[in-house]
């Protein structure tokens, strides 16, 4: 997916060194490693039938994974049909950033009686993507049908997430008009802003350092309210994709900020949006 990104953006040029993974190749060549791939497939799939379908079975997959948005953190939690499955020997969680249809890598490899995982490392305010396996006991891979060696694992689309998890900041003790920002302000769309900040993410602007629990007003330049944002999930940050209360997407101009928290503190800021 990332090298057919690449040889879209690059308007179709056959002859772009794509790099991945520490080498760099043409598309067509890229292409080509996949046959290895095809082919080893349709040979497993013989060897799978002529077995009598005895091939060995990967561990029970997890029963639910959750996946929530933190301050400090992104915290995963996890819980399987029976904690005394003897085909669970442990559980890798990967992950991707700003797509769920990007490259994962792996985060961390623990044990089976374990059930819970802070990702302290993500992006702070960046969209991140996570799937969680289960591993299995090395020694109950026969190797039966061409299995690769080693532990097998469950299938990760039985926990593949789909929605967006963040690592937020914590929120301030007070709110502080002076220490309250707009990212990206001015929002110029002609120069991309979020493919650095928040890639993967169009139109996204983010209000940060802002209290824990309050409600944000968004007004045009002429007064009138363009939407208005309950944040109530106790972290510094909200995220606004720029659309009214009606889902429309805004038009250029000045607009006008005003959060206020439920003990009555506000603070008004302006952002420009050009289009």
């Amino acid at each position: 997916m990332e090298i057919g990104r690449a040889f879209k953006a690059s308007g179709g040029n056959v002859n772009l060194l794509i790099p991945y993974r520490g080498e760099s190749k043409t598309k067509n060549e890229w292409v080509y490693t996949g046959m290895d791939s095809l082919f080893q497939t349709f040979e497993r799939a013989i060897a799978n039938y002529k077995s009598g379908y005895a091939i060995p079975k990967g561990p029970t997959p997890p029963a639910l994974f959750s996946v929530n948005s933190g301050a400090g953190a992104i915290r995963l939690s996890w819980e399987v049909y029976d904690r005394n499955d003897p085909s669970i020997k442990g559980f890798r969680i990967y992950r991707a950033v700003s797509r769920y249809d990007s490259t994962y890598h792996l985060i961390y490899d623990g044990p089976p009686n374990v059930y819970s995982f802070n990702d302290e490392t993500a992006a702070i305010d960046v969209a991140h993507y996570y799937y969680l396996v289960s591993v299995g006991d090395p020694a109950a891979n026969t190797g039966v049908g061409l299995t690769p060696s080693g532990a097998l694992v469950s299938s990760r689309y039985y926990t593949q997430t789909y929605d967006p998890a963040y690592r937020r900041v914590a929120a301030p003790l007070t709110l502080r008009a002076d220490s309250i920002r707009i990212v990206p302000n001015p929002y110029n769309i002609s120069a991309d802003p979020t493919r650095l900040l928040y890639p993967g993410e169009s139109d996204k602007i983010t209000f940060k350092n802002i209290p824990g629990i309050c409600t944000i007003k968004i007004y045009s330049e002429l007064g009138e309210l363009i939407n208005t944002i309950n944040h109530d999930d106790g972290t510094g940050t909200q995220d606004w994709y720029q659309t009214t209360s009606s889902k429309q997407i805004i038009v250029s101009g000045v607009y006008i900020v005003v959060i206020e928290t439920p003990t009555g503190e506000r603070a008004i800021k302006k952002f420009v949006v050009i289009r």
